[in-house]
């Protein structure tokens, strides 16, 4: 009996392995790196925002260095929570234009105020009244 047992896993053991429908398998390193390379443009934006709101922040409203890191660690914060949960309601959302492009038309809404709104300060009395 140990002998039949042994052949059956020799026997399974050889076999190739069954992968789920629609497995790729390893992609190339150039498919990895052309994905990457396409991303940068959009990385390099989203720095550029970052690193323009921290000089904005300091130099022009005239807060503290050390408020101005805060606020944009609050906001990476806020983002350990919401990625997740946007992410839900775009894997959930089920409507005629598909899951994502709703989200994607209103992200680029969104973005695009926001940018606008976030160098359009309103004049206070005191540039240090923030």
């Amino acid at each position: 009996m140990a002998a039949a047992d042994s052949g059956q896993a020799r026997a399974v053991a050889g076999s190739p392995q069954q992968h789920p429908p629609g497995y790729v398998g390893k992609l190339p390193l150039s498919l990895k790196a052309g994905w990457g390379v396409g991303s940068m443009g959009c990385l390099g934006m989203l720095f550029i925002v970052n690193v323009f709101v921290l000089f904005f922040l300091v130099n022009h409203l005239g807060v503290d260095p050390a408020l101005a890191g805060l606020i944009l660690f609050i906001t990476r914060i806020y983002d350990v929570f919401s990625d997740p949960m946007i992410g839900f309601l775009s894997d959930t959302t089920r409507s005629r234009w598909g899951r994502r492009r709703p989200w994607m038309a209103l992200g680029a809404f969104m973005s695009g105020l926001a940018l606008i709104l976030t160098f359009n300060v309103p004049a206070l009395a005191s540039m240090n009244a923030l």
